[in-house]
């Protein structure tokens, strides 16, 4: 197995440590999205510096190219605190911003300045991506580097050499260096410019000399203004750089100021091709907001995207319809035929549900939230048209899911809400389409059910309920046991039922008819059978 391939595999078993339902699926499901990733991260890691640390500091993993640049052997490096190759040649303060930002679940980047264990100080361009767990803690932290040090000798240490000599040595150079002059009316002419990167990015030489450096690039509006402002920046003696997304290329520009006479004369702006890295760090990021399974956006995609719906709406109020699908019995599935069938059943219904066709009025967006819940986030519908789409949904479960010789039936049971009509939050949402869900099941599945303001009155008593069940199992001296006989065909009394009662302490006695179905449904059952076995036929405790 070579490192890339285990660097792979490693990595996203470390991803998917927790996601339990989709633990057996074989590598073959993990779809074009594995085979993308792994392609990508053997292009570039003989070019790339990859580690993973852990929430503490802790190296987790490191590539071979990170322990050549470092010079450490990965035995070194791998256990030991992130400090071991922390060069000290930034400020404390940078130190700390950099760990604040990704200790609160945000991607850093920039340039960091480091040293070869044999001393030598060299440059990377950053970029430290959190990838979180389900409830949004930190499981870890992916760094991908690469190394700008030609660029940055280029602005910081290599200005008299090209003052000397200045074209002769840019056109050696893999990446573009242009030498770009301030003529006082808001214009920047390049004066220079050189490099091998010219004929990749199809920028004719000889007609640039004079020509403004926005009209070289010929840059979009957004990253026109981004660029000049980086620009006079540097004109203003700070050393700044950017992303620039340029053509098909992703390009960082390293800007540093030429001094004459204690002024600034002109600015160098050194191009670098970080392509690769970019698209390693897109594939990254996909793969912390997509489902390996059914290549849907996950549960935190939906997260994100709901929540920037709703800020953009809060202005035009328009609505938003949200439904949640779940898989009415699927956990029967899972456990008589296995997981492995169970996700060809998800990535069937997945396929399925998101051929629904989507047009001028209705405009959807399809995730898996996990397990056998789906959720569609409708942004744009007329009246009257998401129940025949809810239709459309149960439609596609009539139709069964193949296995071998036979086939299987399945059914779903849908919760839906709105915004704003009922739902004023993301939070809001999940919770009214989760009682909408409940109380579809209630109704034997295959059924819809908006969330309505009565299901909330249900939901906070059978919350309240729960809560109080749970205490008096505790306690066990609410409950109460009645004996009815059973009598036999000669009029006997040979046997008797045992019925429970609770006396609530301050609802007085409750129902079985009540506290039965909720116990069922959280898992209490168990512990209350196990109460009443101890309390009936004492000479059966062994057998509880």
């Amino acid at each position: 197995m070579t490192f890339r391939y285990r660097f792979l595999t490693d990595w996203l078993t470390m991803h998917r440590e927790d996601e339990t339902e989709t633990r057996s699926i074989p590598e073959g499901c993990y779809g074009e999205n594995y085979q993308d990733l792994k392609h990508i991260l053997e292009a570039v890691d003989d070019v790339t510096l990859i580690s993973i640390i852990d929430p503490s500091g802790t190296i987790l993993y490191v590539n071979d190219y990170f322990c050549e640049v470092f010079g450490y052997l990965r035995s070194e490096l791998i256990g030991s605190e992130y400090g071991l190759i922390k060069s000290h040649l930034h400020s404390q303060a940078f130190y700390d911003e950099l760990w604040a930002t990704i200790q609160r679940g945000e991607s850093w980047t920039g340039e960091i300045k480091n040293q070869h264990k044999n001393g030598r100080i060299f440059w990377l361009q950053t970029a430290i991506t959190p990838v979180l767990h389900e409830n949004n803690s930190i499981k870890h932290y992916i760094a991908i580097r690469k190394d700008i040090s030609e660029s940055k000798r280029i602005g910081e240490k290599e200005r008299n050499k090209i003052e000397d000599n200045y074209e002769a040595v840019i056109n050696n150079l893999d990446n573009m260096v242009m030498r770009i002059e301030d003529d006082q009316r808001g214009n920047y002419p390049v004066a220079l410019i050189g490099g091998k990167m010219i004929d990749k990015l199809q920028i004719e030489k000889r007609e640039v000399l004079g020509t403004s450096v926005e009209d070289v690039l010929r840059l979009s509006n957004e990253n026109k203004q981004l660029f000049l402002r980086q620009l006079r920046a540097a004109f203003q003696g700070e050393t700044t750089g950017l992303e620039l997304e340029y053509q098909k290329w992703s390009l960082y520009v390293n800007f540093a100021s030429i001094m004459e006479d204690g002024d600034i004369v002109s600015v160098t702006a050194s191009f670098s091709d970080i392509t690769p890295l970019k698209k390693t760090q897109d594939a990254m990021r996909d793969l912390a907001f997509q489902d390996p399974l059914t290549e849907l956006p996950n549960r935190r995609q939906f997260e994100c995207d709901l929540s920037d719906l709703i800020a953009e709406r809060k202005q035009s109020h328009d609505p938003i319809a949200i439904l949640l699908i779940d898989m009415d019995q699927f956990k029967n599935i899972n456990d008589s035929l296995g997981h492995a069938t169970g996700d060809r059943f998800l990535l069937i219904a997945s396929e399925r549900m998101n051929r629904i066709p989507a047009g001028e009025h209705v405009k959807y967006k399809l995730y898996h939230l996990g397990g056998d819940e789906f959720v569609f986030l409708i942004s744009r519908f007329s009246d009257g048209t998401v129940k025949p789409f809810i239709n459309q949904i149960v439609q596609l479960f009539h139709e069964p899911f193949p296995y071998f010789e036979g086939d299987i039936h399945l059914q779903v049971s849908i919760g839906g809400t709105f915004y704003p009509d009922y739902a004023q939050s993301a939070e809001d949402i999940m919770k009214q389409v989760d009682m909408a869900v409940m109380t579809a099941k209630k109704s034997g599945g295959q059924k819809y059910q908006f969330f309505t303001g009565d299901m909330q009155k249900q939901f906070s008593e059978y919350v309240i309920l729960e809560r109080d069940l749970r205490k008096a199992l505790e306690v066990k001296d609410e409950f109460e046991l009645y004996y009815q006989p059973i009598f036999n065909k000669a009029g006997e009394a040979d046997l008797a039922e045992v019925l429970i009662r609770w006396n609530h302490p301050h609802s007085g006695l409750i129902s079985p008819a009540e506290f039965i179905p909720v116990a069922e449904k959280s898992g209490l059952i168990v512990p209350l059978g196990q109460w009443i076995m101890k309390k009936s036929s004492p000479g059966c405790e062994s057998l509880v």
